[in-house]
């Protein structure tokens, strides 16, 4: 059996659960594109985890890295182009198009005919909400071979030590 789990404080403003029409599905759907759905609308990543629990969970890019990972712990730690959130968009296949943006100059994520989000009066208000949450971060893909450790999971967040002595933040 697959269990549920969610890993987002309840107390959170900015994540909602709260759909009072339901969701706009016709029934045409995989359950992976409900799933991806529902990860938007509620500004989660999700994976099933080693105990077949299915998990819906937050990046939290204020809080302490779960992780330290040093020179002296890793192979090899190569990193691609930096990119900044500017803007989240909402487009539907009406072109109703709600947008929340920060003032700096960066990359837009787009959420397409989201029926999680189509019935919902407040959209701008939730859009609000998650660029305020992670607006103006910047993304950076890092690639980094080290013996692992297994208590980890996705989304966790850990912190590289580079050989220059900086730190930087990235993600499972």
């Amino acid at each position: 059996g697959l269990n549920l789990r969610l890993d987002v404080p309840e107390n959170d403003t900015a994540f909602s659960t709260f759909y009072p029409d339901g969701a706009n599905l016709d029934g045409s759907e995989n359950f992976r594109t409900v799933l991806d759905g529902i990860a938007e609308a509620t500004q989660t990543i999700y994976f099933v985890n080693n105990n077949w629990e299915l998990v819906f969970k937050r990046l939290d890019k204020d809080g302490e890295a779960q992780l330290t990972i040093s020179k002296d712990k890793y192979f090899t730690l190569n990193s691609k182009t930096n990119r900044r959130l500017q803007s989240i968009t909402s487009t539907t296949e009406l072109g109703d198009n709600i947008t929340a943006s920060t003032t700096s100059i960066g990359s837009i994520q787009y959420l397409r005919n989201n029926p999680f989000l189509e019935m919902r009066d407040d959209i701008g208000d939730l859009l609000t909400a998650a660029i305020d949450r992670v607006g103006d971060t910047t993304i950076n893909q890092f690639e980094c071979d080290w013996r692992g450790n297994y208590l980890l999971e996705l989304g966790d967040k850990i912190a590289l030590i580079t050989k220059d002595n900086e730190t930087m933040y990235s993600y499972v």
